[in-house]
């Protein structure tokens, strides 16, 4: 498998869960996080009537999980709004959050 290219829903959650993981270790000096994006996102790089399978953004120095920023993989849901593995991964920190 090439992790380089297009959709990794299991490579993208444990990406998730690594970065919440360390977020929420420190959540007493930390005011929130921002999870980018919500959905897939067919516009950001080359055709927009279909995703692109790889692709590294300018000046990027890569994503945590698969070192390739390809911003149109990058949602907790897919371009039909159908939840990902990434999406169960917010739904478990978020439920699991103390006062």
């Amino acid at each position: 498998m090439d992790l380089a290219k297009g959709d990794n829903q299991e490579a993208q959650a444990q990406a998730l869960t690594n970065i919440l993981n360390d977020v929420f270790e420190y959540k007493a000096i930390n005011t929130g996080v921002l999870v980018f994006s919500f959905t897939d996102e067919l516009w950001k790089a080359g055709n927009p009537e279909s995703q692109d399978v790889g692709g590294w953004a300018p000046e990027s120095s890569g994503v945590p999980y698969d070192g390739t920023a390809n911003e149109e993989y990058w949602g907790v849901l897919d371009v039909n709004r159908h939840k990902k593995k990434a999406f169960n991964v917010l739904k478990k920190f978020y439920n699991t959050l103390e006062d």
